[in-house]
Parts: structure tokens; C-alpha cells; sequence
């Protein structure tokens, strides 16, 4: 059996090779492969892969006709994606992304028209413009493709979720009998504020034997005392804090002291409470939820250790039991500091008979500061 086979020119448009190439062969070909030709005139050779025996008997030799400069600026031979092998967003953040067409000549192809995909559109999607929309945790690949000519190019998009940044968990502080049961909540927010949601939530209490917190948030309050419960959501944590009361003793009242306290702006001032039963007798050991009716003007910490803000007059208040008792607090402005010095300027001058002359005091506090008014 003989092939006869017409070479074709690997340059520019289809241009037939002048001579045939002769091949003798039995059994069926599998496949034909054309060596690469790069000079004019040429010898081009053919190679076969046949399931018996071949063999080349003829190739003459021809001329290829030169190629068209304006068919290879005119033919897309690529396509590339303008960006790193490696695309890494955030959720809700967005990219815009070019494509580079380049013809069989090298050169750019600014015109051509490229269609963008996205394999994974719950992720990342993607518009007709190039630009990727970060949606959900996860990756996906992008594609811009030239349909026409069957080109394409991909690029590897990662999505992350936006990382917390703090963690309130509400109520912040409480304070309730034995037995009774709490329910906490918890709000992770991101770097700018933005809430976050679907976060796995680990809750934990510093002392189980007071009070017990599920995985859900649910706290059972054991016995008297107080514990602080946390919520940790990716390595950032937020607390509260709740105070058991003891509800085998009875509270009558709650006694502060001092009932009254006068602090300058700046300073702090220590209050003492005493839970007293009914009879008016002492009750040893009652933990107390302390608080400010006006925070601005004097805060109070967990030890009852009031801080002066600004001006004013509040209440100091002590719970246990479920009764609250109250001291007043006034908060003063700081006194002007004392003047330490006076230097006149000029120190001295002579001033003749009739004449007049300026003369400028200044007053400086201990450590120098110049005091006006």
C-alpha cells in the first residue's frame, strides 16, 4: 500500500508543499507527526508510527511562500492573565484583573475581547470586567478565555475570612441567686468594626464550681461567689463577669462605707460594703456587684475603688442579695497650681524725671510651668 502526503508550511497562512512525499507501509497508521521546518527552500520530513512496518521512500524538495505580516498581527496566539500566579483575598474585598492577547507576531492585542468565569462563583465571582468579588471562604480558579481562537489562561483565587479583631460578650456583668440560669451572647467584630458571623465559639469559666457555661453560651450559676466567663473566637477573647448571691441568708441591707466622700479630679478614694441580715447583723463573705450611677463623673472597679473623672456629684452603689445600698461621691476640679516665682523684666532701668517705662511680671508654678490668668 502506498501513502501519498502533501506537506503543509508552518508559517503564516496554509501554503502547500511544492513536491509529495511517498511512503510505502503495511498495516494501519497510528499516527503522523510532522518535523519542524525553519528555512526556505526546505526538506520537510514526516514521521509515522504504524502498527507493522514503513518506510520512506521519496520527498522532493519545494519552496514555502513567506508569511503575511498582517495575518500573523491579526492572529491571537495567547492569552495571559495580568496578574500573580496567586490571587489571596478577603471576604468582601474585590480585584480587578486584566488579560493580554498576543498575536502570532508578538505584539499586543488590545481589541480582542476575552470572557471571564469563575469555576467557583459561591467563592469568588467575576464579572465581564476582570474584577473578582471575594464572597465566602475558599478558592477557585479564574479564567479568561478568547472563545474564537480556543485560548485561555487561569489564575488560582484564595479567599480568607476577615480576621477578628475583638470579642464583647453581653451581659457584661450580673448578678443573680443560686440556680438560676443565664444565657450569654456573644458578638465577634473585625478590623473596621464590621460584624462577623459563623465563628466557632469556645466558652470556658474560671471557677466551674460557681458557675458552669456550656458550648452554647448557657451558664448555670452553682453557688455563691463570682467568676468571670470567657468567649474565645479564633485566639481573641471577651469576658464577663457574674456574681452568685446566696440565697440561704437573707439580706436586709447593704452599708457603705464612707456613706459620703469628696475626691479631687484625678484622685481615688476606697469604699468598703457589709451585707447586714435582718437583724442587723453582719453577713461574712457576700460578694458584692459594684457600680457607678454616673460613670463619667467617678468610676468604680469590682473592689469598690472609686476614680474621679470630672466635676460633679453620683451615687456609689453596692449589690448582694438583691439589695443595693448607696454612698455619694462629689468630685471636685483640681485647685490652680501655687505660684512659686514672679520675675519682672525689665529686672532694672533708670527712668528719667517725667519719662514712663513698661514694665512685665510672669508667675511660674514649682516646676516652671508659666501660669496665666
Amino acid at each position: 500500500m502506498r501513502l501519498i502526503a502533501c506537506a503543509q508550511s508552518d508559517f503564516g497562512p496554509p501554503g502547500l508543499w511544492p513536491g509529495p512525499c511517498n511512503f510505502e507501509f503495511s498495516g494501519s497508521p497510528s499516527f503522523f507527526t510532522r518535523a519542524p521546518a525553519g528555512m526556505h527552500p526546505m526538506r520537510v520530513w514526516f514521521t509515522i508510527s504504524i502498527a507493522a512496518a514503513a518506510v520512506l521512500t521519496s520527498c522532493t524538495e519545494g519552496t514555502v511562500a513567506p508569511p503575511d505580516a498582517g495575518a500573523l498581527e491579526t492572529t491571537p496566539v495567547s492569552v495571559r492573565i495580568t496578574a500573580d500566579a496567586g490571587l489571596s483575598l478577603l471576604v468582601g474585598q474585590s480585584r480587578a484583573l486584566g488579560a493580554r492577547v498576543s498575536s502570532a507576531a508578538g505584539t499586543s492585542m488590545p481589541g480582542a475581547v476575552v470572557e471571564w468565569r469563575s469555576t467557583n462563583p459561591q467563592v469568588a465571582a467575576v464579572n465581564a470586567e476582570g474584577i473578582v468579588a471575594a464572597l465566602a471562604p475558599g478558592r477557585t480558579l479564574v479564567i479568561a478565555s478568547l472563545p474564537p481562537a480556543d485560548l485561555a489562561d487561569t489564575v488560582a483565587v484564595d479567599v480568607a475570612p476577615i480576621p477578628v479583631a475583638a470579642v464583647s460578650v453581653t451581659p457584661a456583668e450580673t448578678s443573680l441567686p443560686v440556680g438560676e440560669a443565664l444565657v450569654f451572647t456573644v458578638q465577634a467584630t473585625g478590623p473596621l468594626g464590621e460584624s462577623l458571623t459563623g465563628r466557632t465559639v469556645a466558652w470556658s469559666s474560671s471557677a466551674p464550681e460557681v458557675v458552669t457555661v456550656d458550648d452554647g453560651g448557657s451558664a448555670t450559676l452553682e453557688a455563691p461567689g463570682t467568676a468571670t466567663i470567657t468567649a474565645e473566637v479564633e485566639g481573641v477573647r471577651g469576658s464577663a463577669i457574674v456574681t452568685v448571691e446566696d440565697t440561704t441568708t437573707v439580706v436586709g441591707a447593704i452599708s457603705l462605707t464612707p456613706a459620703v466622700a469628696q475626691i479631687v479630679a484625678g484622685e481615688t478614694v476606697g469604699f468598703a460594703a457589709e451585707a447586714l441580715d435582718l437583724t442587723g447583723g453582719a453577713i461574712p463573705g457576700m460578694p458584692m456587684t459594684w457600680s457607678s450611677a454616673a460613670p463619667g463623673i467617678a468610676s468604680v472597679d469590682a473592689t469598690g475603688t472609686v476614680t474621679g473623672l470630672l466635676p460633679g456629684t453620683t451615687e456609689i452603689r453596692a449589690r448582694a442579695g438583691g439589695v443595693t445600698g448607696t454612698a455619694q461621691i462629689t468630685v471636685t476640679p483640681p485647685p490652680p497650681p501655687t505660684v512659686a516665682s514672679v520675675s519682672v523684666t525689665p529686672a532694672s532701668a533708670v527712668v528719667p524725671m517725667g519719662s514712663a517705662r513698661a514694665f512685665s511680671a510672669e508667675a511660674r508654678a514649682a516646676d516652671g510651668t508659666v501660669l496665666t490668668g
